[in-house]
């Protein structure tokens, strides 16, 4: 049986404000097989080192365009 693997993508620019109250909604789900995908522009300070797993991952975009990370 195959397991259905999936992708959250975040795009995140300017202040993260809810950040982590959307990170712990997420991996409060009874499904293990996913992993989350942040996009940010740079400026955006991040910490998901509290999170301690390797599910995250930050992408900086090097452009200043906001639709980008859409």
């Amino acid at each position: 049986m195959n397991k259905i693997f999936f992708s959250v993508l975040i795009p995140c620019y300017g202040k993260a404000t809810y950040l982590n109250r959307m990170l712990n909604s997420i991996f409060n789900q009874n499904y293990p097989n996913f992993e989350i995908v942040i996009c940010t522009q740079g400026n955006t300070k991040i910490n998901i080192a509290e999170f301690n797993t390797k599910k995250i991952r930050v992408i900086e975009l090097l452009e200043p365009s906001s639709y980008k990370s859409r």
